[in-house]
Parts: structure tokens; C-alpha cells; sequence
């Protein structure tokens, strides 16, 4: 009896330490439960606080765009908890992309961060090019491994009844038009007595055909520039008796284009060396701007985009204009001139300044060294100029040079590259062409051994092409590629690269090969 007592009284002991262990653990749980229910509420008022700080930063950077298309939005700040920051990347001449970004951290080494993007548009922009804004998205792999996705030869390309009865037809240049539905590659030859202007369809890349051809001259093109109902082009020229001519092409229909008018540049040639030949051309906003080499006329005229196409200004800047950009109120050169390769020129008939020389304006920049500028692009507030090689040994002739040019009497330099030749290491190429999208830099140039080559601009200080980089995960030639011609002019449009070729196959089409990586 008394062993039975003493058995009752543990077990009665026993259920009061288990009951208040019960008690304890269920306190403890709500406890965590309240801790965590409060963790879990804290990080959701973040996270909405993050999440609307971010839409605040893209809503005012976009208001602050649509004021003003090129206005400089990047910036960084930090407020309480939170680092936040703006860019604007130039997708195209038309469009912009507004990123704003907002980090954190609520724990040590748990950093969380919230991205928002959005597009804004400049339809003056777009309505001024007639639609021929560029790429509508930005690269969407690396570069790395370029190569040939397919390549034309005009004499068997498809239909043979367009076919040219000449194999390795040199191009001259090459413009991206969307026209309804469609896409076609406008490409200009410099053969003689043969079709010399070709509007290739290219919604297949693959299976590209000449949905027409036509030709204006028994001397071939120099270059083009289209709309989407128009082609003006420019034909070759000799230094004596025959200078290029203006020529308008109708294309609205597509097949078959046809010659509506030829308009004379009343050039002549100086000399053999200094000939009459026009070197481009630009249609912006109703009007189409020529340059050509120096002459004993006027280099820059600007030509009625509307008929009867008549000149309507002119300006002799004496020295040769390579290349024509032209944005709002001013068109913009690449030149020959020892002391300003770059120069801007205003076109508004009710400024001041119209069709003053950048001589007196001071409207032109001098890069290092006396070589001439050949090719320019423009994006934003930047302009991309490529310049002439040769067997100069110095490094310090850069021939890519970014400038800022968001202050005409100021124009700066961003930054520079030595872009080597395959001749030594301190020869520099031939930059043909180029064309930028987003942070990518595609390069045409007369390197023997590199033709085709890609460089990262989004940072203008730190110019570089993969196979610069010191890392095993780039791969030999990383962004280069060599083929046996020379590649005149090129346009990126869809992730692909489209090319006009001085010799072998005329056409070609290049694309990232993803299957090497």
C-alpha cells in the first residue's frame, strides 16, 4: 500500500513536469510563431517599399526622357536600407530602355534587389528615318563565336531570272528595311552595264532571295540609303568627266524597282587622287544629305526628299566627308580634315547657325594623329568613329574613338582603342564600318586575318574584345572572325549581322554559334 502511494505520487509528479514541458513548448511555439509572423511581415513592408521606390525610379526616369530623348538619366543614390539605381541603354536611334534598380539587405550576406525595365520610344525620331531605327532588341548572347550563317553569290542566288551574269560581284553597301510584313536588305554593286541596286528578301535568312534588281548606270553605286517607298543612291564617279550623280529608285512596290530621277551633284574632281566620287548619303526627315570627296564644289548638300528633288543647300567643306549622320538639327561627319575628323554641322534653316562651317563654329573635334575618320555612328549622346589604318607605329593612334556629344562646343572624348592589324602589332587596322547596339560594338575592318570583329562599349573608359581577357572561358579569336573578303558595309538586325562584300560572295549573313558554347 504505502510502495502503491509512493508509485501514485511519481506518476502524479511525473504528469505535472510533462504537462508544464507541454506548456512550456507550446508558449516557446508561439513565441516563434509571433517572431516569425512578424519576420515574415517586416520583409513583405520592405519588399513593397522596394518594389515602389523602383517604380518611382523608372516612372521619373522615363517622364524625364520622354522631355528630353537623350537627357543623361544614370545615376546611384542610397536612402535608409536601400541602394538604388537609374540607366538608360540605347537599344536604337528610336529607343531607349529605362533599368532601374533597387539592392538591400535585411541579414548579413543576404543581399535581395528588385529590376525594372521598360522602353520608351521617340516616334519624331522614328517618323524622321521613315521607321529605319535599327534593331529593335539588343544582342541576346555574347559574340563569341561569329561565323557564317549563310553567304549569296548574286550570280546563283534565287530566282535565276535576277541572277547577275558575273560571279563575286564586289558590294558596295547595305541598308535594313522593314517594309508591311517584310524584311529586305538593300544592296548596292560596283560592277558595270549589270544591275547594280538589289532589294533581297531576308524574312528567311536561310533562304534569302531578289525579290528585285535594277539598274541606274552603267557605272555601278557607291551607296544607298532607303525608305520604305524610295532608295537614293549614289553612283561611282571619275575624277575627269563623270561625277556621281543622285539617283532615286522607286521600291514601294518591291518588284520591280524602278529609276524615277537622277539629280547632278555639279562636282568635279581636282585631281585623279581628289575625284568627285560621293561617299554618302542620309535620309532624315524629308530630305536626303550627301558628302563627297573633296572636290572643286561644295562637299555637303542636302537634296528634297519628295519630288522633283531639288537641291536645297550647300556647303564646301574642303576637305572629304566618309560617312553622314544625321540627328535633329544637325548632321554630323567623318572626315579627312587633320584637325577635326569629327564635325557636326546645323541644318535648321532658323538657326544662326545654319550651314556654318564647323571651321567657325567650332563644332568639331580632333582626334590623336592625323588619320582620316571613315566610319560613324551614333546613339544617345555618343558618337562611335572609326578610323583609317596604315603602317604608323604608334599605339597611341587610336583608330575607335567614342566621343560625348551632347554639347556640340564641347564635344569630349569618351574613350579610344588601338585596334591592331594582323600586319604587327603596332599596325593599325582599317575600320571600315560600324554599327553599335546596347553595349556591343560590331566592327568591319581590313585586317587580312580578322574582317569581322565585336568589342564591349558600356563603358567607353574600358574598350575591350573578348580575347583580350585573360580568363580560360574565352576562347581562342574570342569575338573575331576571318573569311577570305573584304566587308565594305554591315547592319545588325535580329541578332544577325548582315554584310556586303567587296569580292567572292557578295551577300553574307553572320551569327553568333551558340552550339560553341
Amino acid at each position: 500500500m504505502k510502495f502503491y502511494t509512493k508509485y501514485n505520487s511519481g506518476l502524479a509528479t511525473l504528469e505535472i513536469v510533462i504537462a508544464l514541458g507541454i506548456i512550456t513548448l507550446a508558449i516557446a511555439a508561439l513565441i516563434l510563431i509571433s517572431f516569425g509572423n512578424q519576420t515574415i511581415a517586416t520583409e513583405n513592408e520592405i519588399n513593397n517599399d522596394a518594389l515602389y521606390r523602383t517604380r518611382n525610379l523608372v516612372e521619373n526616369g522615363r517622364a524625364e526622357i520622354k522631355n528630353n530623348f537623350y537627357a543623361d538619366i544614370n545615376a546611384t543614390s542610397s536612402e535608409d536600407i536601400f541602394n538604388k539605381s537609374i540607366t538608360a541603354l540605347d537599344i536604337n536611334v528610336c529607343k531607349r530602355r529605362v533599368i532601374g534598380t533597387v539592392n538591400w539587405e535585411t541579414e548579413a550576406s543576404r543581399s535581395q534587389h528588385i529590376e525594372i525595365k521598360t522602353d520608351v520610344i521617340s516616334i519624331n525620331e522614328a517618323e524622321a528615318l521613315d521607321g529605319d531605327c535599327g534593331s529593335d532588341n539588343p544582342p541576346i548572347s555574347e559574340w563569341w563565336y561569329p561565323n557564317t550563317f549563310k553567304d549569296y553569290d548574286l550570280k546563283t542566288i534565287d530566282p535565276p531570272s535576277e541572277r547577275s551574269s558575273n560571279a563575286g560581284v564586289p558590294a558596295t553597301s547595305i541598308d535594313i528595311i522593314k517594309k508591311n510584313s517584310s524584311r529586305y536588305a538593300i544592296l548596292t554593286t560596283a560592277h558595270n552595264s549589270e544591275n547594280d541596286l538589289w532589294l533581297i528578301n531576308i524574312n528567311d535568312p536561310l533562304n534569302a532571295f531578289v525579290a528585285g534588281s535594277v539598274e541606274t548606270t552603267e557605272r555601278g553605286l557607291n551607296t544607298a540609303d532607303a525608305t520604305q517607298d524610295l532608295a537614293f543612291a549614289l553612283s561611282r564617279g571619275s575624277w575627269d568627266t563623270q561625277p556621281s550623280e543622285l539617283h532615286i529608285i522607286d521600291i514601294s512596290s518591291v518588284v520591280p524597282p524602278y529609276s524615277v530621277a537622277t539629280k547632278s551633284l555639279d562636282i568635279l574632281g581636282i585631281d585623279q587622287e581628289n575625284n568627285p566620287n560621293a561617299n554618302s548619303i542620309y535620309y532624315y526627315d524629308g530630305k536626303v544629305y550627301v558628302g563627297t570627296h573633296k572636290t572643286g564644289g561644295k562637299e555637303f548638300q542636302i537634296f528634297s526628299g519628295i519630288a522633283p528633288y531639288s537641291k536645297i543647300a550647300e556647303l564646301e567643306i574642303t576637305h572629304n566627308i566618309n560617312s553622314i549622320i544625321v540627328r535633329g538639327d544637325y548632321a554630323y561627319f567623318a572626315t579627312s580634315d587633320d584637325t577635326g575628323e569629327f564635325m557636326a554641322v546645323n541644318i535648321n534653316p532658323a538657326s544662326p547657325d545654319y550651314m556654318i562651317h564647323p571651321d567657325i563654329t567650332g563644332m568639331k573635334y580632333d582626334t590623336t594623329k592625323d588619320f582620316d575618320a571613315i566610319s560613324l555612328y551614333l546613339l544617345g549622346n555618343k558618337a562611335y568613329l572609326g578610323r583609317d589604318g596604315g603602317n604608323y607605329n604608334n599605339t597611341d593612334a587610336r583608330n575607335f574613338v567614342i566621343l560625348d556629344i551632347s554639347d556640340l562646343n564641347n564635344i569630349a572624348e569618351l574613350g579610344s582603342k588601338f585596334i591592331p592589324s594582323n600586319a604587327g602589332p603596332n599596325k593599325a587596322v582599317e575600320v571600315l564600318d560600324l554599327f553599335v547596339v546596347g553595349d556591343f560594338a560590331f566592327i568591319s575592318t581590313d585586317d587580312d586575318n580578322f574582317e569581322f570583329q565585336v568589342y564591349r562599349v558600356g563603358d567607353p573608359s574600358d574598350i575591350y574584345n573578348c580575347d583580350e581577357l585573360d580568363d580560360p572561358q574565352y576562347p581562342d579569336n574570342c569575338g573575331k572572325y576571318n573569311f577570305p573578303a573584304k566587308m565594305v558595309d554591315l547592319e545588325f538586325d535580329d541578332n544577325l549581322i548582315y554584310s556586303a562584300v567587296e569580292s567572292n560572295a557578295t551577300f553574307r549573313v553572320i551569327f553568333d554559334d551558340l552550339s560553341q558554347y
